[in-house]
């Protein structure tokens, strides 16, 4: 073999070399990466937590509901006398009686019935049952870094295992060298 081509070799590996004590830095770079991966996750946790919390003030309960209607604004209502004067006893047979209307819902039966606002806040509800919650969000974190730390630890584990064999070459190869430049100033004595 050419005294050029070995030393090209041995330039090569001990570029491999280098290469390869830079790789805990990479791999640090990448614990950075994660850290601040972790920490967006964090914020955007309580970013969410806030929203629901800010939505969940602004709705209205029932009890806010109850009392919108005042006396006063029943008397806009037309009364028994004012519907007298526009409808004949006659007229008023085909609406429903008191009986009539004794047989429908009562107040109590509307009041545990949903309104337009209960469905709605349902249908929120719904909407959030089906997002991530802080445990999904947590596990999610946790299996992230769990399976980033596998990796660091698999890469550092090649790292050092290909280095090792590296270190013990590098000897072999050496002696592999200087046995064929001696080798090759036998053939020529007035080489240094």
């Amino acid at each position: 073999m050419d005294v050029a081509a070995l030393a090209r070799r041995v330039e090569m590996l001990e570029e491999t070399v280098e290469s390869l004590k830079r790789l805990p830095d990479r791999v640090g770079a990448l614990e950075v990466r994660v850290d601040s991966l972790e920490s967006q996750v964090l914020q955007l946790r309580t970013e969410m937590r806030d929203g629901f919390s800010a939505i969940e003030r602004r709705m209205a309960t029932k009890d806010d509901l109850t009392g919108l209607a005042t006396k006063e604004d029943l008397t806009r209502f037309a009364t028994k006398e004012d519907l007298t004067r526009f409808a004949t006893k006659e007229d008023l047979t085909r609406f429903a009686t008191k009986d009539d209307l004794a047989l429908m819902a009562t107040k109590d039966d509307l009041a545990a019935m949903a309104t337009k606002d209960d469905l709605a806040a349902m249908a929120t509800r719904y909407n959030l049952a089906r997002m991530a919650t802080k445990d999904d969000l947590a596990q999610l974190g946790g299996e992230l870094r769990e399976e980033m730390s596998s990796a660091v630890r698999e890469m550092a584990g090649f790292l050092l295992a290909t280095e090792r064999r590296l270190l013990e070459r590098i000897p072999v190869l050496v002696e592999d060298v200087v046995s064929r430049i001696a080798i090759r100033n036998e053939g020529n004595p007035g080489t240094p």
